[in-house]
């Protein structure tokens, strides 16, 4: 399975649209007739994250050892299932978003898309720059010292 990798910024525009980034459409499996993305609210941070189809059936795996209806069952699946939904890029790329899912990521006319391996982000600019420097300060404590990131790959 191939990696999202790297930070780009884009643009929402007034149709709710964005323009997903190439390498991350890439990932996306190719001559798939309606392949798509799954974006859900992040459970962790106000933003938008976002998977492949069968990256999402990897997250949802966990619940196959739950019992059905379980309490814990159900709360899981409220969580991953009930605000997601499918995005699929047209032929220039874009994605159109939610409006429940553009008010939760706090989201205007720019946007920061992130690649995290399995997954990526989707988030308001000065959020993203925030959060990302609070996730390296703990990677640097928890992983006994990553190097800082040089002043020209910052994030702005």
């Amino acid at each position: 399975m191939a990696h999202f990798l790297g930070t780009f910024t884009g643009g929402l525009d007034k149709k709710w649209r964005v323009s997903v980034p190439h390498s991350f459409r890439a990932v996306l499996p190719q001559g798939v007739e309606g392949a798509c993305f799954i974006l859900r609210p992040s459970h962790e941070a106000a933003c938008i994250q976002g998977f492949t189809e069968a990256g999402f059936d990897d997250l949802a795996d966990s619940m196959k050892r739950m019992p059905l209806f379980s309490a814990d069952e159900t709360a899981l699946s409220y969580a991953l299932y009930a605000d997601a939904a499918y995005c699929a890029p047209d032929k220039e790329g874009r994605c159109v978003l939610k409006e429940e899912l553009i008010r939760y990521a706090g989201l205007t006319d720019a946007v920061v898309f992130v690649g995290l391996r399995n997954r990526f982000e989707i988030w308001e600019p000065a959020r993203y720059k925030a959060h990302r420097d609070e996730q390296l300060a703990r990677a640097r404590l928890h992983t006994g010292g990553l190097p800082q990131v040089p002043a020209g790959l910052a994030a702005s």
